[in-house]
């Protein structure tokens, strides 16, 4: 049975879960994904006519379709179902006086933690290595294995010399 009917240039579309309605999920969670492909390459005007076509068909032949507007347009033309939803959610958002009053307490006079203040203020480190530190670094990146050429190259890079010319050899490769 069809529950939902969408369009779109993202061929991967269908399968992503994560801005789907709660019906959506539910219906997704309980039977699957079964995607099939009415039409294909589309003008985008007419894909959206399509699309509102598609769901009035389904919804007057008496499908349960999740589709949250008539079609065409995303949230542009939300159903009045959706409308009132939309419109009670942010009613009774802050309905509780007590709760606006705290919200307003707790914001007055607050400052982020750091502003204007130093690393050391705030208590943090400063990672600078103690010179005992950065023998025992070296002796292990000898350890590891970074050749000597390497090193010239990069101590070349970080002084700014430039490199040694090709050779023959690697011109003609």
């Amino acid at each position: 049975m069809p529950f939902y009917v969408g369009m779109g240039k993202n061929p991967n579309r269908p399968w992503h879960m994560k801005i789907r309605s709660k019906s959506h999920k539910s219906i997704v969670s309980r039977h699957g994904v079964d995607v099939r492909m009415i039409i294909d390459d589309l003008d985008w005007d007419i894909a959206c006519w399509w699309e509102k076509r598609w769901i009035k068909a389904l919804k007057d032949s008496g499908h349960t379709i999740v589709n949250g507007t008539s079609g065409g347009d995303g949230l542009v033309n939300p159903s009045e179902e959706v409308r009132k939803k939309i419109s009670e959610s942010q009613k009774r958002r802050f309905q509780n006086p007590e709760q606006i009053k705290m919200l307003s307490e707790r914001a007055k006079g607050r400052t982020p933690y750091n502003k204007g203040k130093k690393a050391e203020e705030l208590g943090l480190k400063k990672w600078k290595h103690k010179p005992e530190t950065i023998e025992k670094m070296k002796i292990i990146a000898k350890k590891r294995g970074v050749s000597e050429a390497t090193r010239k190259a990069q101590k070349a890079a970080v002084t700014g010399k430039k490199r040694a010319p090709f050779s023959e050899t690697t011109i003609e490769k």
